[in-house]
């Protein structure tokens, strides 16, 4: 990670107590929204979470032997339901299963398609234009959007300008 985005990647408290929290910043569930720093310390503990419980891959193969792992964080049952249902229909986690679950700890849904299927959605951000960290952003793929080329959706971490940082399923900077 970028160092700034380290830096505050570290700042954000992953616990057991289904509620992560960021120093000086309201997380808690009456707060927490499908946009913001509430969510993006959800998406942070969740990748975290998901790391020590699978290490680099969600995978259908190994889902089952992760799951008991995380009940003991206390994310809601509707996200490890979201997680379980993207990994074992698409082979590996994907970015919308990701976003998906982050949403369902939240305690809302989002429909289910591929990620360019929310570029019109107006609860999303389509590009950079505006976003913030917390944000749920998508991507068309090579600028069209088609089941052969479904873009690519995750929470913002960071914006540096050229380069941004991403929360989601590959657990890496985009």
């Amino acid at each position: 990670l970028h160092s700034g985005a380290s830096e505050f990647v570290t700042n954000i408290m992953c616990d057991n107590t289904g509620n992560p929290t960021i120093p000086g910043v309201d997380t808690s569930p009456s707060t927490t929204t499908t946009s913001g720093k509430p969510t993006l310390a959800k998406a942070v503990c969740l990748a975290k979470y998901l790391n020590a419980c699978y290490g680099q891959s969600v995978t259908s193969s190994n889902i089952s032997r992760g799951l008991s792992c995380l009940a003991t964080y206390a994310i809601a049952p509707a996200a490890i339901t979201e997680i379980q249902g993207s990994a074992t229909s698409f082979t590996y986690l994907q970015c919308v299963g990701f976003v998906k679950a982050v949403v369902a700890w939240a305690g809302t849904s989002i429909s289910s398609h591929n990620a360019c299927g929310y570029v019109e959605d107006p609860r999303f951000v389509s590009g950079l234009g505006g976003v913030s960290p917390g944000d749920a952003i998508v991507f068309k793929s090579s600028g069209t959007c088609s089941n052969e080329a479904p873009g690519h959706i995750g929470i913002l971490l960071e914006d540096a300008g050229a380069t941004i940082c991403l929360v989601d399923a590959n657990q890496v900077c985009s």
